[in-house]
């Protein structure tokens, strides 16, 4: 919970540090926002250039006392301009918090290498290095380090965004359209860089309606594509979205969620778009939506959602936050030593084509009515045999627009068919995520991004006495039914943590077990931040013992069950 080291720079542009001036909260800032979640006898690094003033407005010292915090002010912007660059104080508080805490420079000195060069490259070598040998004679009055570990197999460090890249690679998708938008970003560049050594193709194109029209277009052609946005690019991926389902195109898209809504905090972290993209797009829905709870589950879900569009021709949407975008964890390499698949799923060949079945004119039957799992096979364009329209209209057997009653109903039904299939292939995958004995008192329930701080609550409940368990749920479509039914039936209390003031997905869960609402009340947090285990606890505490929640549930607002 918290945090145990405070960089504070502040902005030294901000004011003329020569005039006499007010130094008012914005000013102090740097400072003051983060003390709350700093934790008892944490570091503080701040500069002295910029924000002594600041410190002994807010009063500092007394503060550092009260919390046995370890302060050092540093005149970062004086070691900067002693190499001739003010702005290259970051550099010089790097190489103080690398002193502090005993981090070997070298991987500093090697991105410095590998993002800059010529005399920046050497000014920035050697402040580094200045602020570190200073630093290194400092009184120490902590004993805060990084700690270190050692493991039997070799270990990757990456992101969620690294690993839904990563996966995309090996799933064979070989285009991706897009356009920036924080936290997606990382995403499309993670593709874009990486996609020619493969062969493939990134487009950035003029909005989101494009990028997602432009993957679907690829992916009709014959290649495995992919898009993706935040919540706003999101909502403009409405109707190609809706066009895709209509069409039965495969194709992978991907909602990096920020707090919302419009343009909200980009660089914030939510779980607000649940509802968004479970129901945007006009009509009876027919989507596969993914919410990895980690970075292992990032890679895997990403592939299982190139695995389910492609065989049985529908979007398939990956959910995840800024928080799980951006955290890094070690990942042995072992995990990821897998065969690629280059498979396009349920299409068919030529010499296929030439032995199925189609109308008088010759025209590819591509829109059976009968297949028993809903998936009637797909040809590409250009083979032999394969011809078909493709409409956003409904549509009758080879393709041509029909408002026929009974065709209709053929159609939707074949549509919707493919999620028993869908939802009886994920089961056996077993996404869903458990931490605790069965025949618990109350249970957590939790999605996406908040499942491993969930379960650290449970850990430290359970040692506190607590009987409690909780499940951690990563595919929401097709929803997993039976196993929290199963989780739901097995406790008399339940509550579902979410960051979204909502209730988004406990709505969910309602809609689809509506027997269980009076078991289930709601953990909320929107504040930007993501929850911490300690959050968790006291709420769950206040919420079974039906007390005033304490200072580290500050953040969470509490709602009883329907």
């Amino acid at each position: 919970d918290g945090f145990n080291f405070l960089l504070a720079l502040g902005d030294s542009f901000a004011r003329n540090p020569s005039e006499d001036a007010y130094y008012g909260d914005e000013e102090a800032k740097p400072l003051t926002e983060n003390l709350s979640d700093l934790n008892e006898g944490g570091v503080i690094v701040y500069d002295e250039g910029v924000l002594a003033e600041a410190a002994e407005a807010v009063d500092l010292e007394a503060r550092a006392a009260e919390n046995d915090w370890h302060v050092y002010p540093v005149d970062l912007r004086e070691m900067a301009r002693e190499q001739g660059r003010e702005v290259m104080r970051n550099t010089a508080g790097v190489g103080v918090t690398a002193a502090l805490l005993d981090i070997d420079t070298g991987y500093f000195e090697e991105l410095i290498s590998e993002v800059m060069g010529g005399e920046i490259e050497q000014a920035n070598l050697e402040i580094l290095a200045t602020a570190y040998e200073r630093a290194s004679e400092f009184d120490r009055t902590h004993d805060l380090r990084v700690p270190t570990g050692e493991h039997d197999a070799e270990m990757a460090m990456l992101s969620g965004s690294n690993a839904i890249a990563y996966a995309a690679l090996d799933a064979g998708c070989r285009f991706i359209s897009g356009y920036p938008m924080t936290p997606w970003t990382d995403v499309f560049t993670i593709m874009s860089q990486n996609l020619p050594r493969y062969g493939g193709i990134s487009e950035q194109v003029e909005d989101e309606i494009a990028a997602a029209s432009l993957a679907i277009g690829a992916s009709h052609a014959g290649v495995k594509a992919m898009s993706g946005s935040s919540g706003g690019g999101f909502s403009l991926m409405s109707e190609p979205l809706g066009m895709a389902e209509m069409t039965e195109t495969p194709v992978v898209l991907i909602e990096a969620m920020r707090a919302g809504p419009s343009t909200g905090m980009p660089t914030k972290t939510e779980q607000a778009d649940l509802e968004h993209v479970l129901y945007t797009s006009q009509g009876d829905s027919s989507r596969v939506v993914f919410a990895p709870g980690s970075v292992r589950e990032a890679y895997e879900q990403t592939r299982a959602a190139f695995e389910i569009a492609y065989e049985y021709h529908l979007p398939a949407i990956v959910l995840y936050d800024q928080k799980l975008g951006g955290e890094l964890r070690t990942v042995p390499t072992a995990f990821f030593d897998r065969e690629p698949d280059p498979s396009l799923g349920a299409t068919l060949s030529e010499e296929e084509l030439a032995e199925v079945a189609h109308d008088a004119s010759g025209k590819f039957r591509r829109y059976r009515h009968d297949p028993e799992d809903g998936v009637s096979p797909r040809s590409i364009p250009g083979q032999a045999g394969g011809r078909f329209l493709a409409t956003g209209n409904e549509h009758q057997q080879v393709g041509h627009i029909s408002e026929d009653p009974d065709n209709r109903r053929a159609q939707v039904d074949r549509r919707l068919r493919k999620f028993d299939a869908i939802r009886e292939a994920l089961t056996d995958r077993g996404h869903q995520a458990y931490r605790g004995p069965e025949g618990a008192t109350y249970g957590l329930l939790a999605w996406g991004s908040q499942q491993d701080t969930v379960f650290e609550a449970v850990d430290r409940l359970r040692e506190a006495g607590h009987d409690v368990r909780a499940l951690g749920v990563s595919d929401l479509v097709p929803y997993p039914r039976a196993e929290v039914e199963a989780f739901l039936e097995d406790v008399e209390e339940a509550v579902v943590v979410e960051m979204n003031a909502t209730a988004q997905f406990r709505g969910l869960t309602q809609r689809e077990l509506g027997r269980f609402g009076p078991k289930l009340s709601s953990m909320l947090k929107y504040d930007g931040e993501p929850f911490e285990p300690g959050e968790i606890v006291e709420s769950f505490r206040a919420t079974v013992e039906e007390t005033e929640p304490t200072e580290p549930a500050r953040n969470v607002r509490l709602a009883r069950g329907d």
